[in-house]
């Protein structure tokens, strides 16, 4: 099936998925011993989980089948929720992997299993970021923007009831809780900071017009050749495998970026030995950015796209509660479209754009409008979803559990395995609204 992008598609629109790879793989650490220390030669090698796949979407590949396939396969790894789903099985080669130690790459190229990427990495802002930097040829464009569309974002995963010692159930589900918050923040929480730092630099530089414009002719001089040679080592610093013709491009672009973002502090500068004073300010600024690796950072501009956790369907069970009734996704799909219609055009300060339409409703909008038996599907419960579908679901993960614990490296059998397979079932059975297992039936436990 041959397909037309939107008019707003881009010549090639890079795509990731956030995936957690069940098989790991190894990276190396050299230590920084010098040679009279014995292992000077070793280094420290860590397995790492959370990874990420990368595409690029273009007319080359666009109507590929071959493409869209392993994209639809990569897009349900990414979701394989684990236990209650299998992994996903996706082709990968050594280039993907291009830092990572050799001896742990000698299966591909070959498939990987995969399951959902939530585990470690839940809303990877990072890799967008590096992505929107390979985009805009290796500095993010001042004026490019991150949207986060997301069902709820506003809710507060605090409990002060783990200020008190809590039952052992109670604490699996914390637990769980745990995991999930820590993989959504971690990115936001650092990207949060650089903005932060980016605006105390900027608050400095800011301030730098008026001492510069108090300087006296020879007090100017003499400080346009300091920092002139302070530039010159920073520079020599950071860029020691390149010619010196290359530096010199790489200063004269670097001060392009500063007089086109500092604006307004080039503004204030007086008109008395003005050209000198703007130099003065240019290497300062220069230095200052580069002495905190803030020189090709900007504030990133973060918007968000979402509704209230009360007003979805999908919430219930850590926002699994989707998988158990078409309609509940229907609903939410539909609440986040009329969410994005009503922020988009602020965030993009553009008009708002005309909605779907379908020709076979003149009266409903099955786009945008709920249909008129979902009335009351922003109050559903788990306990709500069909109890053949969570029995199913509880019957599976219990399987997978089991075949877990008696697996390598745990092993469980006889009595412990009972135990074991009592736990899990009675802390399932609870997360799904179900009734708990009577224990008159030992011998079931077995099968």
């Amino acid at each position: 099936m041959h397909s037309s992008p939107a008019q707003c598609a881009p010549e090639t629109m890079l795509c990731g998925f956030s995936l957690t790879n069940q098989v790991g793989i190894d990276y190396g650490f050299p230590y920084a011993n010098p040679p009279e220390i014995p292992n000077s030669n070793s280094s420290f090698s860590s397995t790492f989980f959370s990874d990420f796949f990368e595409l690029a979407i273009s007319k080359q590949n666009q109507n590929d089948p071959k493409f869209w396939e392993n994209i639809g396969q990569t897009a349900i790894a990414s979701a394989s929720f684990p236990i209650a789903f299998p992994p996903i099985f996706v082709n990968r080669t050594k280039e993907d992997y291009p830092y990572a130690l050799a001896h742990s790459l000698s299966f591909l190229p070959g498939k990987i299993g995969y399951i959902d990427g939530g585990i470690f990495n839940n809303e990877p802002l990072k890799q967008a970021l590096l992505l929107s930097k390979e985009q805009d040829g290796g500095i993010i464009s001042e004026d490019r923007t991150f949207i986060l569309i997301d069902p709820s974002i506003t809710r507060s995963s605090q409990d002060l009831k783990s200020t008190q010692t809590q039952p052992l159930l109670q604490q699996i589900f914390r637990l769980l809780t745990l995991f999930s918050e820590q993989s959504k923040s971690r990115d936001w929480l650092k990207m949060g900071y650089i903005n932060t730092k980016i605006e105390w630099q900027d608050n400095i530089i800011n301030e730098l017009p008026a001492l510069i414009n108090q300087l006296s002719s020879a007090l100017l001089s003499s400080q346009l050749d300091s920092f002139q040679q302070q530039s010159q080592k920073i520079l020599k610093e950071r860029k020691k495998l390149i010619s010196e013709e290359e530096r010199k491009a790489f200063l004269e672009a670097s001060f392009q970026r500063i007089r086109s973002r500092y604006k307004a502090p080039f503004g204030k500068i007086q008109d008395s030995e003005r050209e000198k004073k703007q130099s003065l300010l240019t290497y300062m600024v220069f230095a200052i950015t580069n002495a905190s690796n803030l020189d090709t950072k900007f504030p990133v501009k973060f918007y968000a796209i979402a509704s209230e956790e009360s007003l979805t369907a999908g919430e219930p069970l850590f926002a699994f509660g989707g998988f158990f009734e078409e309609r509940w996704r229907e609903h939410d799909f539909r609440l986040g479209r009329n969410q994005t219609y009503k922020i988009l055009p602020s965030i993009l300060n553009i008009s708002p754009y005309p909605k779907e339409q379908d020709k076979d409703y003149l009266y409903h909008n099955p786009f945008y409008d709920k249909e008129p038996s979902w009335k009351d599907l922003d109050k559903v419960t788990i306990a709500d979803a069909p109890q053949e579908k969570r029995k199913q679901l509880l019957k599976l993960t219990l399987e997978r559990a089991v075949l877990l614990v008696k697996s390598e490296p745990l092993n469980l059998s006889g009595i412990k395995l009972f135990i074991a397979k009592a736990l899990f079932e009675n802390v399932t059975r609870q997360a799904l609204k179900l009734e708990k297992r009577t224990w008159y039936q030992p011998w079931t436990w077995f099968k």
